[in-house]
Formats: structure tokens, sequence, C-alpha cells
């Protein structure tokens, strides 16, 4: 039986990178500084046993979320997956795109994640490129966004992200 309180983790199949920040963390859209990339999935492989763990580990972390109070309803695994066909997403035709992030700093510790080639090794840096081929081990974890980050702002958004591991 799964603990829902421990994050489970997830090897990812193959996929392409796309944007990545994992050299060196970046702010994202709301100016948080973190490790960052973008997973580009084939249509045509389907719904691989893999990438159906990674819808399980994402409605996991929203079953098991605490959200506070009234507040937008989260996404579902469904709408968190960005269609590569739509006229947004520029140069990702036919493929599917989740994205994934990290903190630079665990337990007031710094953090860099690690990605896999595809035959499963761990990546060196020269390794790790737009464009290229790899893995990641991944987990999801819940989240609710206030505005403005205040604790009493009122809530903009909440949901399940994907988080990177070594």
């Amino acid at each position: 039986m799964n603990d829902k309180s421990k994050p489970r983790p997830v090897l990812t199949e193959e996929f392409r990178l796309s944007f990545c920040a994992l050299y060196e963390a970046a702010a994202d859209m709301n100016g948080v500084i973190r490790f960052q990339m973008e997973m580009l999935f084939p249509k045509e492989r389907g719904a691989t046993a893999q990438f159906s763990e990674l819808a399980a580990i994402y409605n996991e972390a929203l079953a098991s979320a605490k959200f506070s109070g009234a507040g937008p309803t989260p996404r579902s695994f469904k709408e968190a997956v960005i269609d590569g066909n739509s006229k947004k997403q520029e140069g990702r035709h036919g493929m599917f795109m989740i994205k994934a992030t990290a903190n630079p700093e665990i337990n007031g510790k710094p953090y860099r994640p690690r990605l896999l080639m595809p035959d499963r090794t761990l990546a060196k840096p020269g390794d790790i490129y737009e464009g290229c081929w790899c893995r990641a081990i991944l987990s999801a974890y819940s989240y609710e966004a206030r505005k403005d980050g205040k604790a009493n702002g009122p809530i903009i958004s909440r949901g399940a992200a994907y988080n990177i591991l070594t």
C-alpha cells in the first residue's frame, strides 16, 4: 500500500528536453528561483505504463492535498499536460508537454537535479542540452498559490505539479 504522506518517485519514459534551466536556477513566471524543464513526449507512443504512472502520482498529490477555504478548482492531469499541436506551442507538433521544477535548496542545503540518459545511466553535465533525449525521476506535490505570495491573500491557483528528483 502506498503511503500518501511520502511522494512516490516515478521514472519517466524517454522524452525530448525542451526549455531547461538545470545548471543554473532561473526565475519562473512568478519570480520564484527554481530549476525547471519542459519534457516533450511523442504522442505516437500513446499512454505507456510510465506515462500512466505520471498521471497516477499527479492524481495522488491532488487527492492527498489539504486545500484551505474556497478557491479555484485544481487542474486535472489532462489539463496539466499541454498539447504540442496548439498554435501557442510552435515546434512541439506531435508531442505532449509536461513541466517540472526543483528548488535550488532542500532542507537548507544546495540542490541540483540530475537527469538520466535513455539507457538509465546518470547524465553528465555535457550530456544534457535542449533537444536531447533523456529520462527523469519525478514526484508530484500539491500547491496552493496566493495573490502576491501573502499568507492571507486570495487563492489564485491550486493543483499539483512535478518535482525533479535525482
